[in-house]
């Protein structure tokens, strides 16, 4: 054999043996304990997250729209997410999360102990605590609690609405022994939305009635818009004679506002009904007109409800 041919041997037979003990580049993550015991360069976990309030798959850098409209001042929403490994069990490493944090910038004041976004794990604990100590994650039917092993980890991204202002949040999830990812991403973003206020009837009629004769008509005002709609109060203009009854139940007479401190707040798919009593002194006919004052934008200067009573 001449000494260029042995050489030749040598190379492949120290490449055969890189091969055989994982040292090699090749699918997966190269020695990686698989679950099940022993090493193999193809054992690998990938990362799988999950909207739990819809369901959907997420991919990296996805983007959860959050309907900030419809979340009352001062309140809270949860997204929940599930972290997943749906590796094949016969090449599964544990999906090891090394950390979760969120980027975002304080956008007002009053986010002082609570910021508008915060992340929790499902025990309730901020995600970024240096406490926090998150489970390994291998495919459904491989947990192990005595190796920390769970089938899935739970976290909530949690929005707390403190204005009208919109937001951005970007969630990392820091893991190992996926291939392809390292550092999975998702984008939070909120909408306000707008509200929508219909009235119904938009005309309250009374037709011919005198004394002593005393009539009562609601009306209703709705919400079908996409964000909450705030009732600050209603101007009450008309002739003697009518009365106007809110959710306080006591009545009240022309000439002043209703005015509404807190202001009313009505979800969308939401209403609230308010009655109108004319007791007449005399046959003549009557007229007035209620202004619904809202944060509708279509309706910046009052919503009417119309009054007519009489010949």
């Amino acid at each position: 054999m001449s000494r260029f041919a042995f050489w030749i041997l040598m190379v492949c037979a120290v490449g055969l043996a890189g091969c055989a003990d994982g040292s090699s580049s090749g699918a997966g993550t190269s020695g990686n304990p698989c679950v099940g015991g022993g090493n193999s360069p193809f054992c690998h976990a990938a990362i799988e997250v999950v909207n739990g309030m819809t369901g959907e798959h997420l991919v990296s850098q996805a983007s959860i729209e959050i309907d900030a409209g419809n979340i009352p001042m001062g309140l809270a929403a949860d997204i929940t997410l599930t972290v997943g490994n749906p590796a094949a069990q016969a090449y599964a490493a544990e999906l090891v999360i090394d950390s979760i944090g969120l980027d975002y910038e304080i956008a007002s004041p009053k986010e002082t102990a609570v910021q508008a976004f915060e992340c929790y794990d499902d025990y309730g604990h901020k995600c970024d605590d240096p406490a926090v100590a998150w489970h390994k994650v291998v495919p459904p039917g491989l947990e192990d609690m005595a190796k920390h092993r769970v089938a899935q980890e739970v976290l909530h991204v949690r929005y707390t609405r403190f204005d009208t202002m919109d937001r951005v949040a970007r969630l990392h999830i820091h893991v190992r022994n996926d291939p392809d990812i390292a550092d999975f991403q998702v984008v939070f973003q909120t909408k306000q939305g707008k509200p929508k206020l219909v009235l119904s009837p938009a005309t309250v009629i009374f037709g011919y009635t005198g004394p002593p004769t005393i009539s009562t008509r609601p009306f209703k005002v709705s919400n079908v818009g996409d964000a909450l709609l705030i009732i600050k109060c209603l101007e009450f203009n008309a002739d003697s004679g009518f009365s106007l009854t809110g959710p306080d139940g006591q009545s009240h007479l022309p000439g002043s506002p209703l005015v509404f401190d807190p202001p009313l707040e009505l979800e969308n798919g939401k209403s609230i009904q308010f009655e109108v009593t004319f007791a007449p002194k005399d046959n003549a006919k009557k007229q007035g007109t209620i202004l619904v004052m809202s944060n509708d934008p279509a309706a910046p200067y009052g919503a009417p409800v119309t009054l007519i009573a009489g010949p």
